[in-house]
């Protein structure tokens, strides 16, 4: 967790600026272009499906940072896009 928080602090406005759309590229695999459906990479997700192991409706264990990470693997590609239109 210490080197994310130094690599981000690192980056400046310039690097989160290209880290809010780079970010997301690395989940377009994992969820496709519908993704997992809203709040699936919340943390509250966890208190609305107790008795299962934390996350095993994502496809394995997912670290991300940026908004635009959960973003993708909540509302997929098509989500992402819609989301930076909308933010235009």
């Amino acid at each position: 967790m210490e080197g994310t928080i130094q690599v981000a602090e690192d980056q400046g406005d310039t690097g989160r600026i290209i880290t809010k759309f780079t970010n997301a590229f690395s989940f377009f695999g994992l969820a496709g272009l519908w993704g997992f459906g809203t709040g699936s990479a919340n943390l509250g997700a966890l208190a609305l499906v107790k008795g299962t192991a934390p996350f095993c409706w994502l496809p394995k264990v997912i670290y991300f940072e940026e908004e635009s990470g959960g973003l993708v693997l909540e509302l997929g590609i098509l989500g992402w896009c819609l989301d930076n239109l909308d933010n235009l």
